[in-house]
């Protein structure tokens, strides 16, 4: 009888880290838990993890990506803000959550993708600020979750925008934003690569 809403999955080298938001009485709160493989059906490894103080964003998914170079996973989610925290390879939290957006500032639909050769994550979200909308992207570095220079505005400001997802190209060893915009009326969809250091 308890009330969830929108998960998501991501893969990683011995199964899946799967989240969503999960009701407490005192608000929603992300949870995550790891799933293993196993004959005959999935392994639970462990109960389910709190990851944020209750008042999460429950309409916008937290954003999941895993590290195969450090065997880390990183989760994003908006709260008064986003926030984001580094896990272990079973889900395990390896240090505080923390607040990468000003208090008070709208944000949400984060997007997270893992950059082998940059040596980090791209985190991209929509943000809300005097009226107008706008695409970000931050770089978080992996292993430390140090983040690596000012955000880049990919949309400036429009009438609405909402991202759509941030994936890595292998082959060409760039990740690719794409998002939705209406900019004075007029309403499409942009896409944009960038490199390992963010060029």
């Amino acid at each position: 009888g308890n009330w969830t809403q929108n998960p998501r999955v991501v893969a990683n080298g011995d199964g899946w880290l799967v989240s969503w938001h999960f009701e407490t009485g005192a608000g929603p709160v992300v949870q995550v838990r790891s799933v293993a493989f196993a004959e005959g059906g999935p392994s639970f490894v462990g109960p389910p993890v709190d990851l944020s103080a209750p008042g999460t964003q429950q309409e916008s998914a937290a954003a999941l990506a895993w590290s195969p170079t450090t065997g880390e996973h990183l989760v994003a989610w908006a709260a008064d803000g986003m926030h984001l925290r580094r896990l272990d390879g079973s889900g395990a939290p390896l240090a505080d959550a923390q607040r990468i957006s000003p208090s008070g500032t709208w944000t949400e639909m984060p997007s997270l993708a893992h950059h082998p050769g940059g040596g980090c994550f791209f985190l991209v979200s929509m943000n809300e600020q005097d009226g107008s909308a706008s695409v970000r992207m931050q770089r978080v570095e992996d292993g430390t979750g140090v983040l690596l220079g000012d955000p880049v505005e990919l949309s400036g400001p429009v009438d609405f925008a909402k991202v759509t997802d941030v994936e890595l190209d292998a082959a060409a060893d760039e990740v690719v934003v794409s998002w939705f915009e209406v900019r004075g009326g007029v309403a499409g969809f942009s896409a944009q690569r960038f490199r390992g250091d963010g060029s």
